[in-house]
């Protein structure tokens, strides 16, 4: 997740390319998310990381999709 965050953003630096602005830094946060959760520093249930993270992939795919 970490890594395709990174390449999103790369991209959307280098492209502009809306789909990669918007779940690129999500990616990111999911992947921060994730190891501070394997570190227990925070008390996060998995699924509520798996769970916003698509939901912010669907978001923006429905987004570009209306916007074009």
């Amino acid at each position: 997740m970490g890594v395709s965050g990174a390449l999103c953003v790369v991209n959307a630096i280098r492209a502009g390319r809306f789909h990669c602005m918007f779940p690129g830094p999500i990616f990111l946060a999911g992947a921060g998310r994730t190891v501070l959760r394997a570190r227990s520093a925070v008390d996060l249930r998995w699924n509520w990381i798996d769970g916003g993270v698509v939901a912010a992939v669907a978001a923006a795919l429905v987004v570009e999709a209306w916007v074009g």
